[in-house]
């Protein structure tokens, strides 16, 4: 799940930046080897996805981007946290 944009799913394609954090993180060779591997066997590999054709292309504003807060069994009734205050729901800083 993904609540933190409101999606019930993603996914993200893997990378050599994705494989360094998996060393980074004490992850076994072998492992990482696995991951690596299928990664580019199944087509997942962020190389892979340089001549992907999309039905449709989104574009927004980042800066229109506000932080929300949503439960676990809930996602889509997410709130900005700007109102959480208002709401009586207590912000720890």
């Amino acid at each position: 799940m993904a609540p933190e944009y409101g999606a019930t799913a993603a996914m993200f394609s893997i990378d050599q930046q994705t494989i360094d954090y998996l060393r980074l993180t004490g992850r076994e060779d072998e492992q990482i080897a696995l991951v690596e591997t299928y990664a580019k066997t199944a087509g997942l590999w962020s190389d892979s996805l340089k001549t992907a054709e999309y039905e449709r292309v989104l574009r927004f504003d980042l800066s229109t981007v506000v932080r929300t807060l949503a439960g676990p069994s809930n996602p889509h009734r997410r709130l900005p946290v700007s109102d959480l205050a208002a709401r009586g729901i207590s912000v720890l800083k």
